[in-house]
């Protein structure tokens, strides 16, 4: 086996597989960076925006733009995007008003995204051998997990996995899957609970030392959205592996 092994891999053009493994440490070190600097473009981006006197419709216009084109970046969750939004908006608006706008802007960003992601990207890459190879779609863990979002309505299950796991990849999912986008969409739609709680966060982050009400807001609201993303998660895998244990012999 080991003369064999060896044979096999004296077959491999090196030169090739070296350059592909450098190119793809340098991919993720560069899509690691983009979610630990985006603090620090969100700060940039208030101060860019609010000393050039931009015109609050393009300002919307501008969040919008980048919070679509970060949700498209695998490692920025969507917190990232409704944080940006919450603390850019509050300088351009009433306090109020930017919040429910934030909390609107957050919410249609991550639909569209979700279905960017699936349609787009998940369909398209769908068609590719590899792709369905590493999305493991024959495994049964993966034919439960589209089983489960397969069923029809608005189920425990489904929104559990749509809420709770992480934004792209399980987008994405769900196009290699070829799932049915409205039916997604609908599954996706309790994600507003998350939204809110990570716009009220990121708005009470500059205000929450006026008073104590403000602290309150801002130190409950990143508990409340931690805790409900604890539970989707959670709950996610146990209808999963409750389809897995229940129907095995129908997967397999």
């Amino acid at each position: 086996y080991a003369q064999a092994l060896w044979d096999y891999l004296r077959t491999w053009e090196w030169m090739s597989v070296l350059l592909t493994t450098i190119w793809a440490g340098i991919t993720i070190v560069v899509l690691s960076l983009a979610s630990s600097l985006l603090p620090v473009f969100v700060a940039w981006l208030r101060v860019f925006l609010v000393s050039r006197g931009v015109p609050v419709w393009a300002v919307i216009v501008c969040v919008a733009v980048i919070g679509i084109i970060l949700f498209m970046i695998p490692p920025i969750p969507g917190a990232g995007v409704y944080y940006m939004s919450a603390v850019i908006l509050p300088q351009v608006m009433d306090f109020y008003a930017a919040v429910a706008a934030s909390i609107a802007l957050g919410f249609a960003l991550k639909i569209v995204a979700s279905v960017i992601q699936q349609k787009v990207i998940g369909e398209g890459l769908g068609r590719y051998t590899w792709v369905r190879s590493i999305a493991r779609v024959n495994s049964v863990h993966t034919r439960a997990i589209r089983e489960v979002l397969r069923a029809p309505g608005w189920t425990r299950g489904k929104v559990a996995v749509l809420v709770g796991g992480p934004d792209w990849p399980t987008s994405v999912l769900t196009g290699i899957l070829r799932l049915n986008v409205w039916s997604m969409m609908l599954g996706t739609s309790p994600s507003m609970v998350l939204v809110v709680a990570f716009v009220l966060n990121g708005a009470y982050l500059t205000v929450r030392s006026q008073d104590p009400l403000s602290a309150f807001i801002y130190n409950m609201s990143v508990g409340f959205a931690i805790l409900v993303g604890a539970i989707a998660q959670l709950s996610a895998l146990h209808f999963v592996l409750d389809v897995v244990e229940t129907r095995r012999h129908e997967l397999e």
